[in-house]
């Protein structure tokens, strides 16, 4: 084996929900896991997790991440209420950016998480952008495009996908263009 390289053959790997990722780390269930990195500090700040520098800003340079999905049908059938849901999506990402402790209040509250061990502060930093893994939040699609069709590719020959799929299959930048125009962008 290439130093560095884990033989595929000892490790076992799990599809899970993060809640169920982080319970079976705190437990010692699970060795490792590999999690969103708004979320990384969480297992860290609570003491039973630690950083190694296998990352996604390593692996795949602005990769992008949480993004809004809807499907084909809202957008036929029901284009207003993509809209609206595109500029819910800007407003709170901005909100939570330009107000991260409320929004690291909100989220903690909203999930119950310090009930569970999971520290507000992780929240927080992964806001303010101060963890050891930098996140950056931004709601123009056009920004994601490259490295999007980049993953593509990978899924494609990785099997995941029968085919490469186009940009125009992926992306609809209409809503998120329109929004920008309507507010002299």
């Amino acid at each position: 084996e290439a130093e560095g390289r884990l033989d595929k053959s000892k490790v076992t790997i799990k599809y899970m929900g993060v809640g169920d990722m982080m319970t079976g780390l705190a437990t010692k269930k699970l060795d490792a896991i590999y999690l969103s990195e708004e979320l990384t500090e969480i297992p860290v700040l609570a003491g039973y997790g630690a950083y190694t520098n296998l990352t996604s800003r390593v692996t795949r340079p602005n990769h992008p991440c949480c993004v809004l999905l809807v499907s084909d049908d809202l957008i036929e059938n029901h284009p207003d209420i993509v809209k609206k849901l595109v500029e819910i999506h800007i407003n709170a990402t901005e909100y939570a950016m330009s107000h991260p402790e409320e929004t690291a209040e909100i989220v903690s509250d909203f999930l119950d998480w310090e009930e569970h061990g999971y520290p507000k502060e992780a929240i927080l930093r992964g806001l303010k952008g101060e963890g050891p893994i930098p996140i950056g939040y931004d709601t123009n699609p056009h920004n994601i495009t490259e490295a999007t069709m980049e993953l593509v590719q990978v899924h494609y020959e990785r099997g995941y996908i029968d085919r490469p799929l186009s940009e125009s299959e992926i992306f609809d930048y209409s809503f998120y263009d329109e929004i920008m125009r309507e507010r002299g962008m």
